[in-house]
């Protein structure tokens, strides 16, 4: 089966026309499922045999690596090193300033399954901002009516509000006009509450403007997400 992935937005570069690969559908096997697999092969050993070897080379490795050695296999070779900044010849190992760490390498069993890996080019999972409800606090009412100057709950995915200056809450008019929230009360990536402007009565879209991504890095374009619904108010 060959490795699925999409593409997104490359939050990590300047340039608004770049994307990054993601893969996805990736599952992860435990022990036990690659002791069956092993297992399931026609070997003369059971399970049992194959789970006491894996764990008596396990319990090597890290024994091996205890006594401050390297390791290298066929899987993969790791290196002890030393980290943190040492004041002179004469300083020595600080806890509090210096870290052992274990540098991890591919072996040529990894070197050589990653050579083999196909791909498989998919559409990318509906992971954006959404909408699911507009409650009114007046009326409690939800998804029908707003209120002017009033109170209204936002419900849904990635909508917290990014301190841009063009992103917000917005209430769109049959002719176009866009005017935002009077004042953000609770900003959550899932649950927004808001003041609503001075609107006079008719029909509005209600606008999510934001640059929030969901994780650490903004968005490099606005995403804007309107409300399927249109409201009223009366």
């Amino acid at each position: 089966m060959p490795l699925q992935y999409y593409l997104a937005d490359n939050v990590l570069t300047a340039d608004p026309n770049d994307y990054a690969a993601k893969p996805t559908n990736v599952r992860s096997y435990t022990l036990d499922e690659i002791i069956k697999r092993i297992s399931n092969k026609g070997m003369t050993l059971t399970e049992v045999d194959i789970s006491a070897v894996l764990k008596a080379y396990h319990a090597e490795i890290g024994e091996i690596i205890a006594d401050g050695n390297a390791v290298n296999t066929p899987l993969f070779n790791a290196q002890p090193s030393v980290s943190g900044v040492f004041n002179s010849p004469l300083d020595e190992f600080d806890n509090t300033r210096h870290r052992i760490n274990t540098n991890l390498s591919n072996g040529t069993v990894i070197r050589n399954a990653t050579a083999q890996i196909s791909v498989q080019k998919v559409s990318p999972p509906a992971s954006g901002t959404q909408i699911t409800a507009v409650m009114d606090k007046t009326t409690n009412t939800t998804n029908d009516q707003l209120t002017a100057n009033a109170p209204i709950e936002i419900v849904g995915k990635k909508i917290k509000i990014t301190p841009d200056a063009d992103a917000g809450v917005f209430f769109v008019a049959s002719d176009g006009t866009a005017t935002p929230a009077a004042m953000l009360v609770t900003n959550n990536p899932s649950n927004l509450v808001v003041m609503t402007p001075a609107l006079s009565s008719g029909s509005y879209f209600l606008e999510v403007r934001t640059y929030f991504s969901g994780g650490g890095n903004s968005l490099k374009t606005i995403r804007i997400e309107r409300f399927f619904k249109v409201l009223t108010v009366v």
